[in-house]
Formats: C-alpha cells, structure tokens, sequence
C-alpha cells in the first residue's frame, strides 16, 4: 500500500493499543445500541446509532495519535471524554469533515515519513471539493491550508502548492454557489469561553512538541516537530473557524475535534499516575501503528 499512499496507516492489532481500541469500538457500538433501544425502541435506529458511536470513537482516537504521535495513551483520554459525551449530548456529528481533517492532517505532520504521493493529493484535492461544495465553503479552506503549509515546511512539498491554489478555487466557489456572506454567526458566551479553556489547556502541548523521539511509519525517522506543530495549530484554527461561521451549532457537530484537542491537553496532567505500561509490539518486525 506504501507504493501507491503516504497518508494511509493500517491499524495493526499486534500493538496494544491498536488492539484495545478495536475492543473499545466495539463495546461502544454494543453498550449505544442497547441504549437506544432502550430509550427509543426502534431497533435500525439502535443499530444506526450504535454503528456511528464506533466510528466517532474510532475517529477521535485517530486524529489524536495525528495531533499527538509522542504520546500512545494521550488518545484514550480524548476517547474517555467522547464516550461520556455520546450518551450525555444528543448531537449528529459531522463525521465526513472529521476524517477529512484527520486525512489531511497527515501530510502536514508527516506521520508515515514521506510527502503525499500524486494520488495522494489527487483523492484528497477530490475530498475537498466533497466537503466544500456538499458540505460548505469553509471546510474546503482547510484542504487550502493544509496543502498550503505542507508546501512550505521543511521538506517541503513543492506539487502541493498548486493543490493548495486548486483548494482555493473549489473554496471561492463553494462560497458563490451557496450564496455565503461574512456576516458571522457567533458563538453563546458559555460556548466561547469553553473552547478558548480548551485552548489554553492545549497550548503547553503545542510548545512541549518542540522536540519529539517519535519516529515515521515508513522511514523510522524522527518525525519533524514543526510539521506536528503546524497540524496541531491547524486543528485549533480549524475549530474556531467553524465556530465563527456556524457558531453553537459548528461548535456542537465538531465536539469530536474539540475533545480531542481537550484529552491530548489533559494527558500530562494524569500521566505521573499511570503505571508504566508495555505498549511494544506483540511480535517482533517492522509494523505500522495508527
């Protein structure tokens, strides 16, 4: 598969923790499907809801280990805070622009160890135009950013510049076809203030990964502490531009991504508590890890 992507990551259930989401997904989608069975009595929709809530945990767990590559376990406490909020907050998330932003968060930070392939920025040019002309204008600005940023940082990607131009083309007319204004549409003062807590909490994670042992994928080489950072300034951004343009409700569909920002931050804080867990591989070789 490395031949043909660079952005994709097998989940290989021979690490433990690859394993113990897999375990986890699962256990949601049974404990969501018996819940809403129980409380709306409709057996597609328990089976629908219980599909989702797997794929919303499995998802934040990613795009943690995306924002976060230094710390294994950091994830699970952004999927802690994921699983209360499935059956506390009765929200449909925006789960196409979540993986979106996870796919493309990965040729920012590099997490494989080598650029986007030409198919890479292919399919991912195709993802942006999805969401900005399916979805809205302001989510194919992220696709503009990302390709934008990849192409300038160390190791720069020079073909992503014109994907960035491209990205920007589907923006401006996802904006006239939906007949968008810049009138925003701010968030509630509660709202503000909970995503502006969430931010400060994460800023010592961002300065923290100025310096990273964690190596790629593919090349088993140190990933680059810049690229980490940009995606981590990325997703924070990403966050308050929803909020700007769609306010409570943007804030609400991307709860996913604010939790995960939220338990990457809150990770240094427990981790002097945890035992010291082996999370090497089951079996010798040279594995990928999500």
């Amino acid at each position: 598969m490395t031949q043909i992507s660079h952005i994709g990551r097998p989940v290989d259930p021979r690490y433990p923790t690859n394993l113990a989401i897999m375990v986890w997904c699962a256990v949601v989608g049974a404990l969501m499907f018996g819940f809403r069975l129980v409380t709306a009595g409709d057996v597609i929709q328990a089976g629908v809801s219980s599909f989702f809530a797997g794929i919303t945990i499995f998802v934040v767990w990613a795009f943690a280990r995306e924002i976060d590559p230094q710390e294994q376990l950091s994830a699970f406490v952004s999927v802690v805070l994921m699983t209360i909020a499935l059956f506390i907050v009765d929200v449909q998330y925006n789960l196409l622009v979540l993986f979106y932003m996870m796919s493309m968060s990965r040729i920012v930070n590099r997490s494989v160890g080598l650029p986007a392939t030409l198919l890479d920025s292919i399919l991912l040019l195709l993802f942006t135009g999805l969401v900005g002309l399916a979805g809205s204008w302001i989510y194919a600005m992220m696709g503009a950013t990302a390709f934008l940023v990849d192409s300038i940082l160390p190791d720069r990607d020079r073909k992503n510049l014109l994907f960035a131009g491209l990205s920007t083309v589907i923006m401006i007319v996802a904006f006239v076809m939906q007949n968008s204004t810049l009138n925003a549409t701010l968030p509630t003062t509660e709202f503000i203030v909970s995503i502006l807590v969430t931010t400060l909490i994460f800023i010592p994670v961002i300065l923290n990964t100025r310096q990273l042992v964690v190596t790629a994928d593919i090349t088993r080489e140190p990933l680059i502490p810049i690229r980490v950072q940009a995606t981590q300034v990325i997703a924070v951004l990403f966050g308050y531009h929803v909020a700007l343009w769609q306010g409570n409700q943007g804030i609400l569909e991307f709860l996913p991504l604010w939790l995960t920002i939220a338990g990457v931050a809150l990770f240094p804080l427990i981790k002097p508590i945890l035992p010291q867990w082996d999370l090497s591989p089951r079996k010798t070789g040279k594995l990928k890890t999500d």
